[in-house]
């Protein structure tokens, strides 16, 4: 009984120890035998890259293009564009993958949905087992998706010192026009960084006059709106000053035993060919030189190719507008074979037509006339006569149409 005891003591020890074995062996397999985390290679590093130049900028959309040039030794997954209203932008800002991918290392990406007007940054990604890796960020200005529209038909003028362009804003698209002028200067295509004439009043069509410019001088103009932020420029116009003109008078002085009517007659007269003059010569290149007579026989005032003008005694006609009226005629006006030959009902030259057109607005505006005055701004009267300056400009700019078109000075 007590070895019988023993021996099953002893199948009980080694049952034991093979179970304990048993699942000490199952224990120490899973240790040694399980899953692990990938490491991740200590030579490899961030993909470098590069953006290019923009391809194509709309009103909502940009197709750019970028380069690998390293991929840091590693496998690029992914590679696109994000892009951000905000300087520093990732791919949690916004990102477009690449849709044409080329063995080169380049690729390129079309970004949609953006908003038109607005300032965007950009940079190119590319994702590898190390991370993310960004270029450098660059800026586009996507622009207006209707932006304002000028009129760009020839719509500049010019005196000597002076250049008149007619701005009109055919559209003015969808934004508001926050500003709208001239840009000008001596260089092409003038932006806001030279020099601005403002429109103060925001007209969506004006006329514009730049003053203080040197003669015979090439200027480039251009009228430029602003609308949310953006600035639009029209099509530039190349003008050139014109060569001042030369119109002298000679007027007798006073007689000695005038009376006070004589004397103030004058100087109504010799005022208003001083006047007079001062247009001809800052707004045509005529060239001539005149006698002036005070004539009391003369009912209104007239004038000759000759360069004889007599002016009487009615105070309405001593005055710039018949000073200018009768300095026409001496050059041409209803005295020369040229006016007749072009003057048939309205004037067959081109130039004077035109500057009427730019000074007026007038796109069907003519010049018109018979066989001794042309109208408008012909001041064929006193009472033609408002005293304004634009008259009197607009005048003598026509006048140096005339000459452009064959009338001669003398």
């Amino acid at each position: 009984m007590k070895i019988y005891l023993n021996a099953l003591l002893q199948k009980n020890y080694v049952l034991v120890f093979l179970i304990f074995g048993i699942f000490s062996c199952s224990e120490d397999s899973t240790v040694e035998n399980g899953p692990t985390e990938p490491e991740v290679s200590e030579d490899i590093s961030i993909a470098s890259l590069n953006i290019n130049t923009p391809i194509r900028i709309a009103a909502h959309s940009v197709l750019l293009s970028g380069e690998i040039l390293n991929d840091g030794g590693g496998s690029v997954t992914e590679r696109g564009i994000c892009f951000s209203l905000n300087e520093g932008a990732t791919i949690e800002t916004g990102h477009q993958i690449a849709s044409l991918v080329r063995g080169s290392g380049e690729f390129e990406t079309e970004i949609q949905g953006l908003e038109d007007g607005e300032d965007y940054y950009l940079k190119a990604y590319a994702i590898n087992e190390k991370g993310v890796g960004y270029s450098e960020e660059i800026i586009i200005s996507t622009p207006i998706a209707n932006p304002p529209v000028f009129e760009n038909d020839r719509q500049a003028v010019a005196g000597a010192h002076d250049v008149f362009f007619y701005v009109n804003l055919l559209e003015t698209g969808e934004g508001a026009i926050d500003e709208i002028g001239l840009v000008w200067g001596e260089n092409e295509n003038p932006t806001l960084e030279d020099h601005v004439e403002i429109n103060e009043d925001l007209a969506q069509s004006y006329l514009q006059r730049i003053s203080g410019l040197d003669s015979e001088t090439t200027y480039y103009v251009r009228p430029y709106a602003q609308s949310r932020g953006n600035v639009i420029y029209g099509d530039q116009e190349q003008i050139t000053t014109i060569k001042p003109g030369n119109f002298t008078f000679w007027m007798q002085d006073v007689p000695t035993n005038a009376d006070q009517e004589t004397i103030d007659a004058y100087g109504r007269i010799r005022a208003a060919f001083e006047s007079a003059t001062n247009y001809y010569n800052n707004y045509t290149s005529i060239e001539k030189h005149v006698t002036v007579n005070y004539s009391p026989g003369t009912p209104t005032a007239d004038g000759s190719f000759s360069g004889n003008i007599r002016v009487g005694t009615n105070q309405g006609y001593q005055r710039t507008g018949t000073a200018l009226h009768e300095m026409a005629h001496t050059v041409g006006i209803g005295t020369h074979n040229v006016y007749w030959d072009l003057m048939n009902g309205s004037w067959e030259g081109a130039n004077a037509p035109r500057i009427l057109k730019v000074m007026t607005a007038g796109a069907e505006a003519t010049v018109s006339g018979d066989g001794t005055h042309f109208w408008p701004y012909g001041i064929n009267g006193a009472h033609e006569d408002t005293g304004e300056e634009m008259l009197y400009i607009i005048h003598a700019m026509i006048m140096q149409g005339f000459k452009l078109d064959g009338l001669p000075s003398n």
